[in-house]
This record gives structure tokens, C-alpha cells and sequence, in this order.
């Protein structure tokens, strides 16, 4: 992620309750992870003060703050991932927007009754009553159709740092908050000549980048100059 630069991508962030929530999955059971964000103004959400007024000048008024992430190092599943985005985020009330890897409901069947990490995901987070739950599935569509690796790179390079100049991703990178995040945006590399992410030279790297890879290739495409998620309040 060439255009990832910690000047302009990392910063302290802070949960607002007030917002919507968005989660995003990469499957994977070494680790095993999900990665939590908002859509935040550096003006807090109730109106009165600017939360975020020591950012630099380069971060744009609206961006994609990534406020934390799942991490299980070894032998994880859905289910678990599931039980601590629970445990870490129960609290919250209002919409969840769920985004990740969309072949994960396709042949890979988790448990003896069928069910796929989709099916998981969707009945352990029918149990949290506070969550307005919506799969976003069903409007960027189901099944293998996840873009293609160098459109999902590119989208997230643009996210980082614009052709205007303009940052709209910012990374809490303390530890318990997205440490494996920042990590990953200043990691990740592909295989010499092909547009392809190297997967097996660090198997640490590569699956909390390629879960928030999904949402804003959904999300911010570059090849449109707006986004459907503009209505999510923020």
C-alpha cells in the first residue's frame, strides 16, 4: 500500500456512539480477525466542538477511522471472532453494517448442520438486540463476485492519499486498538511483477488490510466520484 503514509493515516481515534458501526471479516483461522471502523468528521457528531483538531492538514473533514480490530493469533473461527466482537462491542446501539469476503458463504461449511461464516455471523449477532444489523450483501451482491485484488489495492491506496492531496483513512495504531492494521498498510507487498498480494512470505500479514480492502472497494471505488454511504450517519 504505497500511498499508506503514518503522518497522515495514524492517529488516536475515539468510538462515537453516536455513529454507525461497520465490521469487516477476512476468514481465516491463523489468525483469526475482523476490523472495526466509522465514518467520522473531524467535528464530533454532536455539532459543538472539533473532536479531532490537532490532525493534519492533509486529512480530509470526513474520513474512515479504523477504531479496532479482532485479533485471535491461532486455531480461530468464525464463531469465535463472533463471541469477542461481542464481548467488545455489545455495547453499541444502533446500525452494524457487516462488509468482508463474500465467498465466505460459498462451500466452506463450518459445522456438522451446514452452516457457512455467514450463517455464523448472522445468527450469533441476531442475539445482541441493542445491534440494527445490515448485511451489505445483499446490496454489492452475493457469491464469489469479490473485485478483483488490484481494483480492492487501488481503492485503498486512494483512500490513504488522494491525487488532491487528501488523506481519508486514519489508523489508531496503538495495541488493543488497530496495531495489526497499521502494521499490515506499511507491510503488505506483492509478488515481484504481478499485481498479486504475496500471501505466504509472513502468514501474519495481509488479512485485517484485505477485510478493510472489501468495505472500501464496496464503498469508495475509484472509478466513482460518489458512494452509496454517504447516507450512514456520521
Amino acid at each position: 500500500y504505497y500511498a499508506y503514509d503514518e503522518r497522515y493515516n495514524t492517529a488516536p481515534l475515539a468510538y462515537d456512539p453516536r455513529l454507525d458501526l461497520v465490521i469487516c471479516f477476512d476468514f481465516n483461522k491463523s489468525p483469526g480477525v475482523a476490523v472495526i471502523l466509522q465514518e467520522q468528521h473531524r467535528m464530533a457528531s454532536d455539532g459543538e466542538h472539533a473532536r479531532y483538531k490537532d490532525l493534519p492538514s492533509e486529512v480530509a473533514d470526513q474520513f474512515t477511522a479504523v477504531i479496532g480490530e479482532i485479533w485471535i493469533p491461532e486455531g480461530s473461527n468464525t464463531p469465535l471472532v463472533c463471541k469477542q466482537l461481542i464481548e467488545e462491542w455489545g455495547h453499541h446501539r444502533g446500525r452494524v453494517h457487516l462488509y468482508g469476503d463474500l465467498t465466505g458463504g460459498q462451500g466452506s461449511r463450518i459445522d456438522e448442520s451446514g452452516s457457512s461464516d455467514w450463517d455464523v455471523i448472522l445468527k450469533r449477532f441476531s442475539s445482541v438486540r441493542q445491534w440494527d444489523i445490515y448485511d451489505q450483501r445483499r446490496r454489492i451482491g452475493s457469491g464469489n463476485a469479490n473485485p478483483a485484488v488490484e481494483s480492492r489495492v487501488n481503492a485503498v491506496n486512494a483512500r490513504c492519499f488522494n491525487a488532491a492531496g487528501e488523506s481519508h483513512l486514519l489508523v489508531d495504531p496503538r495495541k488493543k486498538k488497530a496495531f495489526h492494521m497499521a502494521r499490515d498498510l506499511e507491510g503488505v507487498l506483492l509478488l515481484e511483477g504481478t499485481n498479486e498480494i504475496d500471501k505466504k512470505s509472513n502468514k501474519w500479514l495481509t488479512h485485517v488490510s484485505d477485510a478493510l480492502g472489501y468495505y472500501i472497494s464496496a464503498e469508495f471505488p475509484i472509478h466513482l466520484a460518489s458512494n452509496s454511504f454517504t447516507q450512514l450517519r456520521y
